[in-house]
């Protein structure tokens, strides 16, 4: 944790509040597909990203991959984001341009990190550049199933069935995969009746969505006879199949993308001139004869464009991020400088967004009951830091533990700090604050319900607080 900490320090804190803005927006398209995902993309996203771009001084860029692309861009459209810190790709749905937006706010802060994902027992298809993977799950047999079923035999059979209805997908027991590649989830529910029909309901998933099916067969389903199980398994495998490629083509609600042809002219970053911006200048702070003794109250965001909390689960799932729009608390400091620090903080869930409805309704609701529990608290229990620093009126490292509170549980959580003096616009002595740590929820707040994808990543989630205080 120590190291994480360093290295984003390094990157993420700045020494005063600043408004200047550098970065690039790069648009890739593919005008000679004439798909519906560009299109939509054209007319619906790319207008508001412009407008973004102007407000915040952006330079943004549409690149026509016909001219050449980098290997990591497999599907139109495709948005990246680049700044001194790093490059990070868009990996979300595509119709909302708030998930656009949350997506630059958050790589402004933590550009993101290539993940290789080991996907396993996988049917995939290559198009183009890109894998589209499709797994699956077959749920336990309702109704009356036969007394003599071998589960782990029935299992393969099926395994093997929608394995072989799936058109042109081979299986894999294990198939590395990268952030930009796609994966549908495909369930499964057999029900047996007692006249010995047997009756199979499919839904398929988005890998952006684990919640609301984009297709579902419950109210519709197959049926046949028990002894044409795997023919029945085959079948649905096939439908199911046809609508994942269907809606990847035709998708309204994001989905949807057009993949790169294997015969684009490969050409790096630095070929098509897209270096990383500069980063902007920043003066260095001190603040002569600084007391910090006393309470200093949180006074708000460093800047309009800087949330106080944004979050993420770990890559390769890190396209589930989003940020938490309040944040209260208080820091006392006593005669001990940095050690023994008191504070408290706490966040409104109902604060919480991810830019999409769907998702937001999940992680306040599904996932961390906010309304059982709406608010999420940080005690801290003992602290410790760089006081020669600190007391010189210079920004120091910071370290705290104490007591969580989170969906009616509670765990002890380190956080690693900065904190910086500085000077407000009102003339006052402020503190600029950066703060990072993990929450592993299933085995601290027993939460079980994270996004589909491998573990540790789909249990931990990563914050990063910034923001300002002043002395009370």
């Amino acid at each position: 944790m120590k190291h994480l900490f360093i290295c984003l320090c390094s990157l993420l804190f700045t020494t005063t509040p600043t408004k200047a803005q550098t970065g690039r927006i790069i648009v890739y398209v593919n005008p000679a597909a004439e798909s519906r995902a560009d299109a939509d993309f054209q007319k619906n996203i790319l207008p508001k990203l412009n407008a973004y771009a102007a407000e915040k001084g952006l330079e943004i860029v549409v690149h026509d991959i016909r001219k050449g692309a980098p290997m990591t861009v497999v599907h139109t459209p495709l948005v990246v984001f680049q700044n001194h810190k790093g490059t990070s790709t868009f990996s979300a749905r595509k119709h909302e341009v708030e998930k656009y937006l949350n997506f630059i706010r958050t790589a402004r802060m933590v550009p993101q990190k290539w993940a290789v994902i080991n996907q396993e027992n996988v049917a995939m298809k290559l198009f183009g550049r890109m894998k589209i993977a499709a797994k699956y799950k077959v749920t336990d047999i309702k109704g009356v199933p036969p007394g003599n079923l071998n589960k782990e035999i029935f299992r393969i059979k099926t395994t093997e069935a929608i394995t072989k209805g799936l058109e042109g997908f081979d299986f894999y027991d294990e198939m590395p995969m990268m952030n930009w590649d796609r994966v549908f989830y495909m369930d499964f529910h057999p029900y047996l009746a007692e006249n010995g029909t047997l009756y199979l309901s499919t839904e398929l998933y988005s890998q952006f969505n684990c919640i609301e099916p984009i297709y579902s067969t419950l109210k519709t389903p197959l049926s046949g006879k028990w002894e044409e199980v795997e023919a029945l398994f085959a079948k649905a495998g096939k439908e199911l199949g046809q609508e994942m490629l269907r809606l990847s083509k035709e998708s309204t609600i994001g989905d949807a993308f057009e993949p790169v042809p294997r015969d684009t002219p490969i050409k790096t970053v630095l070929d098509l001139g897209y270096t990383l911006p500069e980063a902007p200048e920043i003066g260095e702070s001190k603040i002569e004869n600084f007391r910090a003794a006393g309470k200093w109250n949180v006074k708000g965001a460093i800047d309009e464009d800087t949330p106080m909390v944004q979050f993420t689960f770990l890559s390769p799932l890190d396209y589930y991020s989003g940020t938490v729009d309040n944040l209260e608390g208080y820091l006392i400091f006593g005669d001990k400088g940095l050690d023994a620090v008191k504070g408290r903080f706490k966040v409104k869930l109902s604060g919480t967004t991810m830019g999409d409805t769907d998702l937001d309704q999940a992680i306040t609701g599904f996932i961390l009951n906010a309304v059982e529990f709406p608010e999420a608290q940080f005690l801290i229990e003992k602290s410790t830091g760089d006081n020669k620093l600190w007391d010189s009126g210079q920004g120091a490292d910071f370290n705290a533990v104490g007591q969580f509170d989170l969906s009616g549980a509670s765990a002890s959580v380190p956080v690693d700090a900065r904190l910086e003096p500085i000077l407000l616009e009102s003339g006052k002595t402020g503190l600029s604050v950066f703060a990072t740590y993990q929450l592993k929820l299933k085995d601290d707040f027993k939460v079980e319900k994270g996004p589909d994808g491998p573990n540790p990543a789909n249990q931990t989630l990563v914050f990063y607080l910034n923001f300002l205080m002043e002395k009370e």
